[in-house]
């Protein structure tokens, strides 16, 4: 998660079998001037969804997700009219609807 505000939803969709990182967990940061760490892109390597909140709201997320090793999912919150291309299914992830 770039942004606490889907992490509960994250973490209550995916249950027992999500482990939820989230990168701004207070909200005394700025998601338009945050400027990502090392130890975040590593976070974004290792993931196999990640949910942006989009909207130019977190443009360093969405640039971590597109670089990332591990070419997670992404899921853009900001896109609500279009459904999500990932979903989170009995522990795995599947791409694609």
């Amino acid at each position: 998660m770039s942004v606490d505000q889907w992490g509960d939803i994250v973490q209550d969709l995916g249950g027992d079998c999500a482990t939820v990182h989230i990168v701004l967990a207070s909200s005394s940061v700025d998601p338009h001037d945050y400027e990502p760490t090392s130890a975040d892109a590593v976070v974004f390597d290792t993931a196999q969804l990640v949910v942006v909140n989009g909207a130019d709201y977190d443009l360093w997320a969405s640039d971590l997700a597109s670089n990332a090793a591990s070419s997670p999912a992404v899921v853009d919150a900001g896109r609500s009219s279009a459904p999500p291309r990932a979903r989170i299914r009995a522990c795995g992830i599947r791409r694609g609807m």
